[in-house]
């Protein structure tokens, strides 16, 4: 099988080159039939594509300056360099294919033709690039001071940088490890904060505060939700990986049981493509960050091929058509055991069992189970052998870190299989009612189980996944075990392995109705936590949710007020107590409001922020911190939370346990204090407010 990894999607056939959507290239991003000079593919349209094309065509027809500082910031994966090159194509026009290449990572050019407004252009294509990273950094800080702080007619600076390089750019100002002005490390900082997840939203394009200067955090819109009245450009990379099949997967003679050619097709179908989207946005709230570019190309790609590593056959890897082809032959076997080894191979390939993880909670249930079937009398008990190996050994492996790690860590919260049926909160009342049902069979009998999910006709089975439940229906019904005493030990055996199966069928089960029609189980909390990030006003009692929220943050995290008695020790004093002004009986309580994190023109990002505004302090507030403020709530003692969430409970608490320092010139009751950050704030006190802010 040729090495995926070294080729572009031209070099592979398909179904292998969805394999190259996941690499970590430009590939991965820029979709390849754009690279060229000619570039004639338009881009997939987010919002900031728009706000570059009206940018562009502001600059050629005059109604905006030439002179514009844009800066993309972000990680890797997000289109940076694609949107870059894109504005630069529409703003430079034929002059493009005369900009130079750089391996440094930056380019400059003139344009004094006088025939364009734009004259000169700098354009950093990776802040990160260089042979030595002090002179990046010094690099970036002159490109500041030389253009934004130095604003000339007619020049253009675009800067593609993630957050990293910002914060470091400040550490090694801040510790003298590299000089910058005065206005450059001003700059810097209010560029690092405004485009910080936990920002006080402001408009950012144009900035609001420094002219000329235009800013786009690239994670701040969610890829899967609409564009105003446009679709999610989410249905647009779908329909990259869906083109990859030139029609040569449908006229198979393999179509039919060919788990790629179903998923090709589930992926193309409105409603599962809509449910997909659904369930992957809610995988990006849970997880309180953005899938990207790269990650979308790479999950789709994963759901609808996999990934080089699960195509084996006798221990060697070979090409996906192939391993179809062995499987499918396999699955008409005499052999029952080849039979039904191929089919819950080519079943576990199905892009609802790939959504939502593998069997790795069973692996310790299924490996002493092999010794038992293995010893087995009954040929149909023994014909389960490969499918318990696989349910024991199956790990399965993506080509990009995107797929491998992100959606496994979500998929325990999300998937409907292996949940709490009472606690569905999404999905129609008739997809709850299916899943119900088909819960309610299958602790019955496989049989029952498996005939109500085949006969219902309410979410259509593949072949290959209706060919593996009549194969396991037909064991359960195999007269050698239905003759067996009951207490002979092998039926007690076969019953127990039995049992088994029928999880893992009722589990495939609820998952492809679960993925048809977007069920997903995370309690109220997630639709709750939703709610408060959009700040939808038809939730139930959602202002009093808030405002409970905002107590237990207060009564939890600051107990005795804002400020503890060990913030209020000053230099060479004793210890805070009754007689020198420092009891906490009077401090002042917190006052705290919720708020969604957002961008100046409203979109929403995935993490609330509970802030005390008078003092700047603010508390990310993700899904996982948001269920742990919950069960506080609901009288769970704090030392039986997760060890994780109290260290983010603790590292909120020293974000303000700061020193605070006595100010003699402001007065005996004045005091100015610095927090972790360094942020600097005054505060009063008085024995009837007790301590609270005032101005500086």
């Amino acid at each position: 099988m040729p090495d995926v990894g070294n080729q572009t999607r031209e070099m592979l056939d398909f179904p292998e080159s969805l394999f190259a959507w996941g690499n970590s290239g430009a590939y991965a991003v820029s979709r390849s039939s754009d690279v060229g000079s000619g570039w004639q593919k338009p881009p997939l349209r987010t919002r900031l594509i728009m706000q570059l094309e009206a940018l562009a065509d502001g600059i050629l027809d005059g109604s905006v300056s030439a002179q514009a500082n844009i800066f993309l910031v972000g990680g890797p994966g997000n289109g940076k360099t694609h949107a870059a090159k894109y504005f630069l194509k529409r703003v430079l026009k034929d002059k493009f294919d005369e900009m130079p290449t750089s391996a440094t990572g930056s380019v400059t050019m003139e344009l004094a033709d006088g025939t364009s407004p734009v004259k000169h252009l700098h354009y950093i294509e990776d802040a990160s690039a260089g042979q030595d990273n002090g002179a990046t950094y010094k690099r970036f800080i002159d490109d500041v001071e030389e253009y934004v702080l130095t604003p000339r007619q007619g020049a253009i600076f675009l800067c593609c940088v993630n957050r990293g390089i910002l914060a470091t750019v400040l550490a090694k100002i801040a510790k003298h490890e590299i000089e910058a002005s005065q206005g450059a490390r001003k700059f810097i900082a209010t560029l690092s904060s405004v485009v910080s997840p936990d920002a006080t939203p402001k408009a950012l394009w144009p900035f609001e505060s420094i002219g000329n200067v235009y800013i786009h955090p690239m994670d701040e819109e969610s890829l899967l939700e609409c564009i105003g009245d446009r679709r999610p450009v989410a249905i647009d990379i779908l329909d990259e990986i869906c083109a990859e099949d030139d029609g040569r997967c449908l006229s198979c003679e393999n179509a039919q049981k060919c788990p790629i050619c179903s998923n090709i097709a589930a992926l193309r179908d409105e409603k599962r493509r809509g449910s997909l989207l659904k369930i992957l946005r809610y995988y990006e709230i849970v997880a309180s960050r953005r899938l990207s570019f790269r990650d979308l190309f790479s999950i789709f790609s994963q759901l609808a091929a996999g990934s080089p590593y699960e195509y084996v056959i006798n221990g060697k890897r070979t090409s996906p058509c192939k391993w179809v082809e062995k499987q499918i032959e396999l699955s008409s076997s005499n052999l029952r055991e080849d039979r039904l080894s191929a089919l819950f191979a080519l079943a576990s390939a199905l892009y609802h069992n790939r959504l939502f993880g593998t069997w790795d909670d069973f692996r310790v249930q299924a490996r002493p189970l092999l010794k038992l079937a293995k010893g087995s009398r009954i040929a149909s008990i023994k014909a389960i052998v490969p499918v318990l190996q696989s349910i024991a050994s199956l790990i399965r492996r993506s080509a990009t870190a995107s797929a491998q790690n992100y959606l496994p860590k979500c998929a325990a919260m999300l998937d409907p299989a292996i949940q709490d049926v009472a606690a569905i909160v999404d999905g129609g009342q008739e997809c709850i009612e299916k899943i119900r049902q088909c819960e309610d069979a299958f602790c019955k009998s496989l049989t029952l189980g498996i005939d109500m999910f085949l006969n219902d006709g309410y979410c259509p089975p593949s072949e290959v996944a209706r060919c593996l439940f009549l194969e396991v229906r037909s064991i359960e019904q195999d007269q050698n075990i239905l003759d067996m005493p009951v207490s002979d030990p092998e039926f007690q055996t076969a019953q127990t392995i039995l049992s088994v199966l029928r999880v893992v069928l009722s589990r495939m089960a609820k998952r492809a109705i679960g993925a048809f029609d977007a069920f997903v189980y995370a309690g109220d909390r997630l639709d709750e936590y939703r709610a408060m990030l959009d700040n939808d006003p038809s939730h139930p009692n959602l202002a009093a949710k808030k405002r409970r929220l905002c107590s237990t943050i207060q009564g939890y995290l600051f107990p005795e007020g804002l400020f503890s008695c060990s913030m209020l020790a000053t230099l060479g004093q004793a210890e805070p107590d009754e007689t020198n002004g420092f009891f906490m009986k009077n401090s002042r309580p917190a006052h705290f409001a919720i708020s969604p994190s957002g961008a100046g023109d409203g979109m929403t990002r995935n993490l609330l922020f509970v802030r005390e505004a008078d003092l700047g302090l603010s508390i990310k507030v993700n899904f996982d911190i948001y269920s742990a403020l919950v069960d506080l709530q609901n009288g769970l003692k704090p030392a039986s939370l997760p060890a994780r969430i109290n260290d983010i409970f603790d590292g909120v608490k020293s974000r303000i346990q700061g020193r605070l320092c006595h100010n003699w010139d402001l007065g005996a009751s004045r005091f100015l204090y610095c927090d972790r950050d360094g942020a600097r704030h005054a505060v009063s006190w008085n024995p009837d407010e007790g301590f609270f802010p005032s101005e500086i």
